[in-house]
Order: C-alpha cells, then sequence, then structure tokens
C-alpha cells in the first residue's frame, strides 16, 4: 500500500500551527517496517507524530534490513524513507537499522532466533504438520535473522531506548526486538489489529493478552467488579451460546440436535494466530501435544474424546486442515475420539455442555467452559493459566497425572473460581480490545484517513490507544475504567 506523503504532511503542517504541548521528560523509539506491505509503518508513524503532541520525545527506528519472511518491496521503502525524512522536519529523528554497529549474539539470542523461525514457518504454512516445505522456511527465517542480530543489537547498544513502541512481537524482526527489550531493560509495548479493534501489550506479544493476570490481581477484590463482569460478560456469553454475537463462530444455536456424549475436550486455536504462536511449554507444537496426550487418555483409561477445529478456519483460505487430516488418519480406527472439523455442524457449547475435562491450549473458550462448571486444565501459560478455575501444571509429567485425577474423581468448580472466571471473561473479552476504526487495517484506513490531527486527538478510543501504546497503561484496566465512566454501549461494540 503507498504511504499517504500529501496527508503525512498536512498533519506535520497542522502541528506547526498547534499550540505546543506540555514536553514530558520521556523518550519513546517507535519501530517502523515494510510490514508485508500493509499500512502498518503509516499507522506507527502517525501513532509517534500523536505522541510527539502529547509531549513524549519519539524518535523513529527504521527497520531497513532483510525481512525474515518475505523481501521487501523497494517502493515502499523508498516511500518509508520519504515519510520519514519529511518527520525529521518536526524534529522526529531516525535511526536506520543498516547504519548501526554490529555486535555478535549471544547464545540466548541465537536459541530465540531458531524458536521464532519456528513460529515464521507455522504463521506461514498455517500448520505444525512436518513438511518439507515448512523445515525450508524455518531455515530461511533463521538465516536471515541471525544475519539481522547484530545490527539490533547495534541499535540497542548505541541508542540505548528506555521504550519500545512495535507492532506484533513475532513477525519479521519483532520477536527479536521484543527479546532484546527484555534483555536491556527496556518497556516494550507491542500492538496488533483486526478490523476495528486494537490489541495492545505491556512487554509481551499484544495477542497474548498477558496483561489480564495483572489487572485481575487489581480487581478480585474491588468493590461490585464480580457482579459487574457476570453482568456484561453473561450478556455476551449469551449470544455466543447462540452464534448471534458479532463474531458468529458457532453454525448452530446451541440445543439443535448434538446429543452425544464425551469425556474430554480439546478445543483448538486458529494455530497460526497470534494469540496461540509461541505459546506451548511442555511440547514442541500442538501437534505433539494433541497426539501424546490423546494416547495416554486411550492407553490409561476409557474416556472417550471430541476435537474441535475452531469454527472460524472456514472462513480462512489457508487453514490448518492438515493437523486435522493427521488426526484423521491416526484415530481411524478407534471409535472413542470424534474429530469435528470447522465445517461441522454443531455447537462447541454443546459438546462442551457434554463433558466434565477440557484440555485447551490457549482458547478463551475455556473460561467459558470454567464458568458452565466443567474441569479446565491447561497445557499452556494462556491469560487465564495459574487461576483456581485452571490451575496451570508444573510439568508434562503432572499435567498427565492431572487428567488422571480428574477423570478418576469428578470435581465442582467452586463458586469463587467461577468469579475469578467471569472477572476473566469480563476483562479478555469485554475489555482485551479497543474497538476503534483507527487502525491500520485497510478497511479502516479508508474511513479515518480523512480526519484532521485534532479530530483524532479529540477520539476517546484514539485516546485509550494512545493511553496503552505511549504511557503503557494496561488494555483491559483501560477499557474496564472508561466504561465504568462511559458506559459498556459507548465502549464495547457487540456488533
Amino acid at each position: 500500500m503507498s504511504m499517504p506523503i500529501g496527508l503525512l504532511r498536512e498533519f506535520i503542517m497542522e502541528d506547526l500551527r498547534a499550540k505546543p504541548g506540555v514536553r514530558r521528560n520521556e523518550e519513546i523509539a517507535v519501530y517502523i517496517s515494510t510490514w508485508l506491505g500493509t499500512p502498518v509503518p503509516w499507522y506507527s508513524m502517525i501513532i509517534g507524530v500523536l505522541l510527539h503532541r502529547r509531549g513524549y520525545s519519539v524518535r523513529f527506528v527504521w527497520d531497513d534490513l532483510y525481512d525474515p519472511l518475505q523481501p521487501s518491496d523497494i517502493v515502499h521503502n523508498e516511500e518509508i524513507a520519504e515519510a520519514l525524512l519529511l518527520l525529521s522536519s518536526r524534529g522526529l529523528r531516525t535511526d536506520k537499522l543498516s547504519k548501526m554497529k554490529q555486535i555478535a549474539p549471544s547464545e540466548d539470542y541465537l536459541k530465540e532466533a531458531l524458536r521464532l523461525a519456528s513460529l515464521h514457518s507455522i504463521w506461514w504454512h498455517k500448520t505444525p504438520v512436518p513438511a518439507p516445505e515448512l523445515h525450508t522456511r524455518r531455515l530461511q527465517s533463521l538465516k536471515v535473522m541471525i544475519d539481522n542480530l547484530p545490527y539490533i543489537l547495534g541499535y540497542f547498544s548505541e541508542v540505548a531506548p528506555r521504550r519500545l513502541l512495535m507492532p506484533g512481537g513475532i513477525f519479521a524482526n519483532s520477536g527479536l526486538f521484543l527479546c532484546a527489550c527484555a534483555q536491556n531493560g527496556v518497556i516494550a509495548t507491542t500492538y496488533d489489529s483486526g478490523v476495528s479493534s486494537i490489541s495492545t501489550g505491556v512487554n509481551s506479544v499484544a495477542a497474548h493478552l498477558d496483561d489480564i493476570p495483572h489487572v485481575m490481581c487489581q480487581l478480585l477484590d474491588a468493590d461490585n467488579v464480580i457482579a459487574y463482569a457476570r453482568e456484561a460478560g453473561g450478556a455476551e456469553l449469551q449470544k455466543r451460546f447462540s452464534g448471534v454475537d458479532k463474531y458468529h463462530f458457532q453454525p448452530v444455536e446451541r440445543n439443535s440436535g448434538h446429543v452425544q456424549k464425551y469425556d474430554v475436550i480439546f478445543p483448538l486455536n486458529i494455530e497460526n494466530d497470534s494469540s496461540a504462536l509461541g505459546k506451548h511449554v511442555f511440547f514442541n507444537d500442538s501437534l505433539q501435544w494433541l497426539t501424546e496426550t490423546i494416547d495416554f487418555i486411550f492407553t490409561e483409561t476409557k474416556a472417550h474424546i471430541a476435537v474441535r477445529q475452531h469454527p472460524y478456519e472456514k472462513r480462512i483460505p489457508w487453514r490448518n486442515d492438515a493437523l486435522i487430516h493427521t488426526l484423521k488418519e491416526r484415530y481411524a480406527s478407534t471409535e472413542r475420539i470424534a474429530i469435528f472439523d470447522c465445517n461441522s455442524q454443531i455447537n462447541t457449547y454443546d459438546i462442551i455442555a457434554s463433558a466434565s475435562l477440557i484440555l485447551p491450549f490457549v482458547s478463551s473458550i475455556a473460561v467459558e467452559a470454567a464458568i458452565m462448571g466443567k474441569t479446565v486444565i491447561p497445557v499452556a501459560p494462556a491469560f487465564y493459566a495459574g487461576f483456581s478455575f485452571a490451575q496451570m501444571p508444573a510439568s508434562k509429567g503432572s499435567y498427565f497425572t492431572s487428567i488422571l485425577k480428574s477423570l478418576e474423581v469428578k470435581t465442582e468448580v467452586p463458586p469463587e473460581a467461577k468469579d475469578e472466571a467471569w472477572l476473566a471473561y469480563y476483562l479478555s473479552q469485554i475489555c482485551g480490545r479497543i474497538w476503534t476504526d483507527f487502525t491500520p487495517q485497510p478497511e479502516d484506513y479508508a474511513r479515518w484517513e480523512g480526519r484532521s490531527l485534532a479530530q483524532l486527538e479529540s477520539d476517546m478510543n484514539v485516546e485509550a490507544v494512545l493511553k496503552c501504546l505511549g504511557d503503557g497503561a494496561y488494555i483491559s484496566m483501560v477499557q474496564h475504567e472508561r466504561i465504568q465512566r462511559e458506559g459498556l454501549a459507548s465502549v464495547y461494540r457487540c456488533f
């Protein structure tokens, strides 16, 4: 997408005419890269201008190195160069990554590059199922990142930013930057987007929702918060049960005729979604997790199992069918397992209601299952793992032991655990995103490109974005506090 230089020039002229804001003694670096030719670099530049107007000392870091996933478009890089030169006339400096001195990476950085290369290959090919092209992609990504690492480390040595704002946290070189921030004590704020929504993170991948435990600990004892979480979250959950929520995940309403009973449910994530990438700790990937765990349950118990592919995958052209096909082939000879692909005309909540044990990866439906009174044993550090409704095992061995115990002795989810589940649900599903047209999504850009800087600044949703990305506030707390002030209908879009 071409960089709208003319609009950027208008923003700068408007900024020059405006009354200077109060300067803060705070610096923030804003990461810029081509990002697959999307509007992301342009959006980050506008965020930088808006933060500059809020008093921050802003400087850009231009990642002009080779992209681990796709070569940068020459024209797009030229447009970025022109835009950054224009911004320099307003005093917003740029550090060009290719001009940094090179520092040899330590073994820890190389291990992180290897981990990220595996995630890049899963993102690109949409599946962890082994294939020659997956291996090739991993090696290509690893080579590029190893070549880029010395420049990235040189940047942190030469420039030594205090704060860094960037998209993603996994994609392209952003995962290396997030790692370097952690190693150098730099506060990182990240963002991810869907159409008409922004999610943010502090020192973590935005889509991982790692702010939730911090905010839950602050709110668990607050007056009336649990009651409000039940009220707001309950209305949303009922819509999801019926498949009439804004996502329309479920193809049929609940109680639409599926009566088969199962003991254990595996609700799957969209494997290449940022929310799932990089979360495994006991297993290498989801294929290993599913096959080893299912084999263990078959060997040690008489339980019946259902695996449910994420229903949203039916809308994705390049989806994770390879994983479902592999499971169907592996377990074709047994009647103790049902594998529901994304096209299955079932309501996921019906099969959850039939079971006693839910084994999620990092799916948020696990929180809903706990609310429904089901035992939840997470296999990965999801945002809810570790709370009383979803105790996280300490190892693969204790994970399997917890599964056995749960199937041997059925237990009720205590009221206080359900309270925690309701709060986690409210904070993640109601407060976990900022619903706004001010995003880098092309559909949204067409809506806000004609607005002035003053109009953007007067938008409460844009203000919330800046508070999260600039001030480093936790998004779920920002949105919760806004709901208390402005009302749920003004903050949360339930379209």
